[in-house]
């Protein structure tokens, strides 16, 4: 999200907040709701008119930042700009963008969910390779049919 950090405060960008900054080599797209000084020459700051709300505009951004061609290092907002919308009034911006946040927070825990089974998984798998390395998986096996191994029961030809 922070490229770098700057002391000079004149450089701030003075507009109202929030907006979306758009990455015109990245297509990277942002929602910036902190004042910030513009790191490079190759970025777009949207500022929503007062009809738009201002993570609707994030998230429509996103959409069509996917949706045009990447064309490497090429400036990319003037294919953007050309891009079609329909644009619903505002209170259904807002329930839509409410909606997208609830999926992603849900998402977002399904995600944790995983790396968690992840990780209980590793130290699950850990125990099974302890156990049939010390014997224990096959200990009732041994017992009812009396098999052992070690290497003394090989047989050794020398050469």
């Amino acid at each position: 999200m922070i490229g770098g950090y700057e002391n000079d405060e004149k450089k701030v960008l003075e507009c109202d907040l929030p907006l979306v900054v758009f990455g015109d080599h990245t297509r990277c797209v942002k929602f910036i709701n902190f004042q910030f000084i513009p790191g490079a020459d190759g970025i777009k700051v949207l500022l929503p008119k007062i009809f738009i709300a201002p993570k609707f505009l994030y998230y429509v951004v996103n959409i069509l930042a996917n949706k045009i061609e990447n064309k490497g290092y090429a400036r990319h907002y003037q294919l953007l700009e050309k891009q079609l919308i329909g644009l619903p009034p505002l209170p259904e911006q807002r329930a839509i963008v409410k909606k997208l946040e609830s999926l992603f927070s849900s998402l977002d825990a399904g995600v944790a969910d995983l790396k968690k089974a992840q990780q209980q998984l590793k130290i699950y798998r850990q125990a099974v390779l302890k156990k049939a390395f010390e014997g224990e998986l096959t200990k009732k096996r041994k017992e009812k049919n009396g098999l052992d191994f070690s290497l003394q029961n090989i047989k050794i030809i020398d050469l």
